[in-house]
């Protein structure tokens, strides 16, 4: 990875599946997913950080879903409350570091400066470190043990790839200073 235009096409690959990934699971109501049987009916209850659904009886075998927003109300505890706002905050920091680390590449003033890759990679390790801390937050106070489903697993994933950004552009700018040195 001797060529700085090849670490920064694997970072924008890296970045295009965990920001892929963590869209799916940020806006997926299957962060927790728990299915019982309930006087000889199977019951399924799922919810994420935007939505809480409960299977409440079968139609003709198709499931009747009774779903509310965790939005507004008194539905949403405060520990979702805190996960929603780490994951937005996630979120937003990683649109941050997308568009400066776009900056530094497609604008020519911008492209032989190192600072702009150093922020991005700054901007991508918080985001990583919000999504992944809005994840323990709600893995650790999910009332029932062993029920986090994949959507949850998708955002967690998302948040690691952001930190693997992190490093590989951090690596870039590193490449980018000893190559303008020797020249």
């Amino acid at each position: 990875m001797a060529d700085p235009s090849t670490a920064i096409k694997i970072a924008f690959v890296v970045f295009g599946l965990g920001f892929l990934f963590f869209l799916f699971g940020f806006s997926s109501p299957y962060w927790h997913l728990m299915e019982w049987v309930d006087h000889g009916h199977p019951r399924t209850t799922y919810y994420g950080l935007w939505k809480h659904c409960q299977e409440q009886a079968r139609y003709r075998s198709l499931p009747y879903d009774f779903c509310f927003s965790l939005i507004s109300g008194d539905y949403a505890r405060d520990y979702i409350r805190a996960a929603q706002f780490f994951e937005t905050v996630g979120f937003l920091t990683a649109l941050v570091s997308l568009i400066i680390l776009l900056l530094s590449i497609c604008i020519g003033s911008c492209q032989n400066r190192r600072i702009l890759p150093i922020l991005s990679a700054i901007t991508a390790f918080a985001a990583a470190g919000c999504i992944i801390l809005g994840c323990i937050i709600f893995g650790a106070k999910d009332e029932e043990k062993n029920n986090l489903s994949w959507a949850f697993a998708l955002t967690l994933v998302g948040g690691i790839l952001f930190a693997i950004v992190g490093v590989i552009v951090l690596v870039f700018s590193v490449i980018k200073k000893g190559t303008t040195e020797s020249v």
